[in-house]
């Protein structure tokens, strides 16, 4: 189990291993959280998502193109989904646990929430 300890001084990104058709990266500390996908050059192949835990909002000021954007539970269960949310705006679900963004167009296939169900599944996070 991934425990994600309430503060943090990690200096990468952590990823779930196993998970086949989604990576899932986590944000921890706050310079990641900061530069968030924009750290990532290959963020458009769109093979893994960025995970924000304990976190209800997002932005995209400073990005250059729109993004999906998840909000999840404790459990990884998706409870609101901001498809192809644009540059320079931001989203928010006070209810969620976590965001997870994923490049846009990603929620648009017919199988996402299975796919990140398993790259959650994958990720074993203890809260």
């Amino acid at each position: 189990m991934t425990r994600i300890p309430r503060r943090h001084s990690f200096s990468c990104l952590q990823r779930a291993p196993g998970a086949r058709d989604l990576e899932i990266r986590l944000a921890l500390s706050f310079r990641q959280r900061l530069r968030g996908i924009l750290a990532w050059p290959d963020w458009e192949q769109g093979t893994w998502g960025l995970l924000f835990p304990r976190c209800k909002a997002v932005h995209t000021f400073g990005m250059r193109s729109p993004i999906d954007v998840v909000f999840v539970s404790r459990a990884g269960h998706p409870l609101r989904v901001c498809a192809g949310l644009p540059p320079r705006s931001w989203a928010a679900y006070p209810r969620s646990w976590g965001v997870l963004e994923l490049p846009a167009g990603y929620c648009s296939a017919s199988d996402w929430a299975r796919r990140v169900s398993d790259a959650w599944d994958a990720l074993k996070i203890e809260v």
